[in-house]
């Protein structure tokens, strides 16, 4: 089904697929390969590891590289799954390992134990040693170090004969270009978009021109970490949920990359393109009735307590500093007072130097600092007496609200879906002819008419006093057919604020609202709080790939690289190039993704120029395939690094072919 064809309507369940464990392969070795010297070829890819034999169509095993360690028992060892042998990913990925750092290997123990794995399943954990030449694939530029690892490896550790390296996209660009245009590679543009890296790599004279090729630090992992966490962000209560291994099977079903994209956000913007919404349904218990509420609203009376208890310790500490305030000017006024009552014992001079010492010029100040202190703690007291109030009182603000007030507007509630229920049931029985409601309308109507008739025969003056009671207006609602109107809306909008005071203040009449009949408070089933839908997510997560600045990346897209890249020869040149644009790599899977790689070409190329773009025709095999090709080619064997070679010329030495990296003599040590 293509991305415009599924209307908002339809699910998506995810398929929730775990990995089986593969099987050994010893007898179709035995019968086939064994004691044939054929090679094994080996597409070390940073995501899925593919092994297979030089001249199939298809690798033997896909494995998945990774490792997880779970520790054991007590006295026991601890647990190493390896490969398929994972059967969840989301279940170990704390303690995933993989032998990759970006795109070079840079963990050989990892690597080690995969390579075992791979071998094992081949049919080959029986032998001493592994007997077949291998073709192996390696990073673009690979340093000359991380290839002495791997070389001391394979021939240290499982002894083979020989080694071939090759970069997998310049495999099967050779491959592809045989297939599908008929002639040898000799000029082109290969866009290998993989795992972790997206890779431009231009082409001349058979060999790959490693002093232009350039490397985006995005891939399909950052496409599916990216979709992850708009996801999260858009429903956070879903979060548990949403895991990476989903969001890349999202990725593979419904992402799409934007021809315009600007275009495209405001077509969207429009609501033009509503129909597009994709909604996948997530996995859930129905048991469970409906979870996300009952853990909103557990939440919701945590933090009302916690709430609670910050308030009374704050009213605890109000109240010591009123009574600590209190008793300062209690003792204060006491000592005022005390001098007050001295002046009538003492002369006038001994209570002039009375007032002095306590810090007061004249009576009338002693008398205005007493009168000042009792003010003070007449205010002091007050407030004591209002935060001890406060204290003893339960908080009957905005978080708690009277029984009798939530039970007026469940009743309310109740009123208007019954209301609801009986304007649907009314419009369709206005709809059948023979129907109650249909004949008591056109009785209304009838009377009507018979009545103004007789008003103008009798010519009475009598005042006309319809509409003083509101009950007369009902008869319009009685005769009309249309029993919706801005009535409804009004209820619609009421309905709506009772709800969300329900949810707030009582959550739990809303669950057991839920519980009978599925839904929540009159409004969507248990189910629709589990699915996502998926709008301009489907294009704005690939579309980093593009655009890497959208995710905080300082580097150009792959158009804008490959732009950069021609800028760097001359136009003839230029002009070969663009005449054989290979795309390859399982990234570039994503739908429209070739036709966006158009698009952006004739953007850039001169007005009528002439390019072509041609897509692998199997973009996951690819550099397998292609690799597969070149190893059964009697002519390639001499491009293999034997253990002579291995030993004379040393670990990172590389022999130079059409699908390898140029090889870069070490430099010696003065």
């Amino acid at each position: 089904m293509s991305v415009h064809d599924a209307s908002n309507q339809q699910l998506y369940h995810f398929a929730e697929e775990q990995a089986t464990p593969d099987p050994y392969l010893t007898p179709e070795y035995t019968a086939t390969h064994r004691g044939k010297g054929t090679s094994i070829i080996i597409d070390n890819g940073s995501s899925y590891c593919r092994m297979g034999w030089a001249g199939d169509e298809k690798p033997a095993i896909v494995f998945r590289n990774a490792v997880a360690r779970s520790r054991g028992k007590r006295g026991e060892s601890d647990q190493v799954c390896v490969g398929n042998d994972i059967s969840s990913v989301e279940a170990v990925r704390s303690s995933l390992r993989t032998q990759f750092d970006r795109c070079l290997v840079s963990n050989y123990s990892v690597q080690e134990q995969l390579l075992d794995y791979g071998f094992a399943h081949l049919g080959l954990h029986r032998q001493s040693a592994i007997r077949h030449p291998v073709v192996i694939t390696e990073p673009v530029c690979n340093p000359g170090y991380c290839r002495g690892q791997m070389s001391e490896l394979l021939f240290e550790a499982y002894d083979v004969p020989a080694v071939a390296y090759g970069v997998d996209a310049l495999f099967g660009a050779h491959r592809g270009s045989v297939e599908q245009l008929g002639r040898p590679l000799e000029e082109g543009l290969v866009v290998s978009c993989g795992h972790c890296t997206c890779r431009i790599l231009p082409v001349l004279q058979g060999r790959l021109d490693a002093t232009h090729c350039k490397r985006i630090n995005l891939g399909g992992v950052n496409v599916v970490a990216y979709l992850n966490r708009l996801l999260q962000l858009s429903r956070p209560p879903l979060l548990p949920h949403l895991t990476l291994t989903r969001a890349q099977e999202m990725v593979h079903a419904h992402c799409y990359l934007a021809t315009d994209y600007s275009a495209e956000l405001q077509e969207w913007g429009s609501g033009s393109r509503a129909g597009d919404v994709r909604l996948a349904q997530l996995p859930y218990s129905p048991s469970l009735a409906t979870p996300l509420l009952v853990d909103a609203a557990g939440r919701e009376a945590k933090d009302r307590q916690r709430r609670e208890r910050a308030r009374e310790q704050l009213l605890k500490v109000n109240q010591r500093k009123r009574e600590e305030k209190i008793a300062e000017f209690e003792e204060e006024l006491e000592r005022l007072l005390a001098v007050q009552t001295e002046r009538e014992q003492l002369d006038a001079e001994e209570y002039s130097l009375l007032l002095e010492q306590a810090g007061f010029p004249t009576h009338e100040a002693l008398l205005s600092a007493t009168q000042a202190v009792q003010s003070s703690l007449e205010t002091e007291q007050q407030r004591l007496a209002s935060l001890l109030q406060k204290l003893s009182a339960p908080d009957l603000g905005s978080e708690a609200v009277s029984e009798e007030w939530l039970q007026s507007l469940r009743e309310r509630q109740k009123e208007l879906l019954e209301q609801r229920r009986q304007r649907r049931a009314s419009r369709q029985e206005l709809g059948k002819r023979r129907s109650a409601a249909s004949q008591n309308r056109m009785r209304i109507i009838s009377q009507l008419a018979e009545e103004a008739a007789v008003g103008k025969r009798s010519k009475r003056s009598k005042e006309d006093t319809f509409g003083m009671n509101d009950d007369d207006w009902n008869v319009y609602r009685a005769i009309s057919r249309d029993t919706g109107g801005s009535d409804s809306e009004r209820e619609d909008i009421e309905l709506a604020d009772i709800k969300k005071v329900l949810d707030k203040h009582d959550p739990g009449y809303m669950r057991a609202q839920a519980l009978p009949t599925g839904e929540v408070g009159g409004g969507g089933s248990v189910a629709s709080l589990y699915q996502l839908p998926l709008g301009i997510e489907r294009f704005r997560a690939p579309e980093i790939l593009f655009q890497p600045t959208m995710v905080g990346v300082d580097q150009c897209g792959i158009s804008d690289t490959i732009e950069y890249v021609l800028g760097s020869y001359p136009s003839d040149v230029q002009m070969r190039l663009v005449q054989n644009v290979y795309i390859t790599g399982g990234t570039s899977l994503l739908t429209n993704f070739s036709e966006r790689l158009t698009t952006d070409l004739r953007r850039m190329r001169p007005y009528r120029s002439r390019f072509s773009v041609v897509n692998a025709s199997h973009k996951l095999l690819d550099g397998w395939r292609g690799a597969s090709h070149w190893g059964q080619a009697e002519g390639n064997r001499q491009w293999f690094i034997s253990r002579h070679d291995y030993q004379e010329r040393g670990a990172e030495y590389l022999k130079e072919h059409s699908a390898s990296n140029p090889y870069i003599t070490p430099l010696e040590s003065s």
